[in-house]
């Protein structure tokens, strides 16, 4: 996948050295980006291009994934749902807080949508207004705008998942309590992680297991249990004539 995605990068990016679009100084003459300011069939046709397939279908491609993985996690927190209630109250406390976590992870994946939209729609809007649109409205100040929103993309989404994370929030609060003093900590989140990590327990080899490995044992665990319950209660003895085998 990943080198899919250079792949697809290289090819729109060898676009205008082939004469399929160019590269120009864009707005305040700071930077150099591909041209959306001329006319001509060639520009017209790679700026269409760059729009369906480097902007539109991306958008297409994060939604369906982060709603899959929404989906899968729902699914999964029903399944847990439906085995702890079968267990003590423990195990459906932390089946609820699983609950939670799905929440927030719907959260994130609006929250990333909505930081690519916001990213490169400036892109988009000037190229199209460019091309077909007003062309007096293009601006070298106006074209700047684009410039300093795609450039700060690449800062966005580790801010979102590192803030978004109760332990990382915990340990800034705690090193600079004056970043996060607009920022409500909720301390409740933080407790459920950790009774997470504490029951499961480290592997015996010392080294650290991974998030699969730790839900398949976390599982395996819920299950031997079950099968303790089942085999606490005595087993009804067979009906009236019936043999049993053996």
């Amino acid at each position: 996948m990943i080198i899919f995605v250079w792949v697809w990068s290289i090819v729109w990016a060898v676009g205008p050295i082939f004469n399929w679009g160019a590269y120009i100084p864009e707005g305040i003459l700071s930077s150099c980006s591909f041209d959306y300011l001329s006319t001509d069939s060639g520009t017209r046709s790679f700026i269409l291009c760059m729009y369906f397939f480097g902007f539109m279908l991306p958008i297409v491609i994060i939604g369906f994934c982060y709603f899959n993985i929404v989906m899968s996690v729902s699914n999964h927190e029903k399944e847990m749902a439906a085995m702890a209630k079968r267990l003590n109250a423990k195990e459906l406390r932390k089946c609820q807080a699983g609950q939670s976590a799905e929440m927030k992870l719907a959260k994130i994946s609006m929250i990333i949508i909505t930081q690519f939209m916001l990213s490169w729609s400036p892109y988009a809007i000037i190229a199209l207004l460019a091309q077909f649109g007003p062309a007096e409205y293009v601006t070298p100040y106006a074209a700047e705008l684009p410039v300093l929103f795609a450039k700060a993309s690449a800062m966005h989404n580790p801010i979102v998942y590192s803030v978004s994370h109760p332990k990382f929030r915990e340990a800034m609060q705690n090193t600079f309590p004056w970043m996060l003093a607009c920022c409500q900590f909720n301390e409740k989140e933080c407790e459920d992680a950790n009774d997470a990590e504490e029951e499961v327990p480290a592997s015996e080899g010392g080294g650290g297991e991974s998030a699969d490995a730790a839900q398949m044992k976390e599982m395996m665990a819920m299950m031997q249990k079950m099968q303790a319950q089942q085999a606490a209660y005595p087993q009804p003895p067979p009906p009236q004539g019936y043999q049993p085998q053996g």
